[in-house]
């Protein structure tokens, strides 16, 4: 199986892409930054590194045109208006570049798409992003593309340290029983746990993130 991971030098990317190795796949990654400077381990040697904008550029086409899978993981949780980084340009067009391009394509390849389960009132910008993008792949004419959406909780691995100090606020409010039934939304998956419920999505099993959850 080929598989094409969008934002594969990201932090979920790159989890994406190891467990990915681990089934015997062939994986490639296309990002801005191309293969990531840290982290060289064994797996990425053997993963496919496109450095592309799939928002400036087509350089990415020729592997979506042969891939069985492609996972939309490219994404920011904060804008960087600066630096020409925004929601709408980190989210929404990507997607749309990407499922417009396997639209044309005689023999589309399946495509996953991580959004999110819910955001905090700080994140309703990055929230109603991803609502957009999911809209935009909903829409009737791409029921071709047989696309599947991800619902995943706040990302969390000792990687990203500050990921973990955010658990441990969550589940702190999750103890409290007036807070428990509105927190619940917003727990925590860890980053392996995320890419082993997309890998079984892919091998055609059932995965309690393809649905949001309240």
């Amino acid at each position: 199986m080929k598989v094409l991971v969008f934002g594969g030098s990201g932090f979920v990317g790159q989890q994406l892409l190891k467990t990915f190795q681990a089934q015997g796949w062939q994986t490639i990654s296309v990002s801005r930054h191309g293969r990531p400077k840290k982290g060289q381990a064994a797996w990425a040697d053997e993963v496919t590194w496109i450095k592309s904008d799939v928002t400036k550029d087509q350089t990415w086409q020729d592997a979506a045109k042969n891939a069985d899978w492609i996972i939309d993981a490219i994404g920011i949780l904060f804008e960087k208006p600066k630096q020409g980084i925004t929601y709408e340009n980190a989210i929404v067009l990507p997607l749309q570049n990407i499922a417009d391009f396997l639209l044309k394509q005689s023999k589309p390849a399946r495509l996953i798409f991580i959004s999110a389960n819910k955001a905090p009132l700080v994140l309703k910008k990055y929230m109603q992003h991803k609502i957009a993008a999911e809209r935009f792949l909903q829409q009737p004419d791409f029921a071709k593309l047989q696309s599947v959406i991800i619902y995943p909780g706040l990302v969390i691995d000792a990687a990203k340290p500050s990921t973990l100090i955010a658990e441990w606020g969550i589940h702190l409010l999750y103890r409290l029983p007036f807070l428990k039934k509105w927190i619940s939304g917003y727990l925590p998956i860890k980053r392996t746990i995320l890419a082993d419920e997309i890998t079984k999505v892919m091998r055609g099993g059932k995965s309690i993130l393809t649905q949001r959850r309240p």
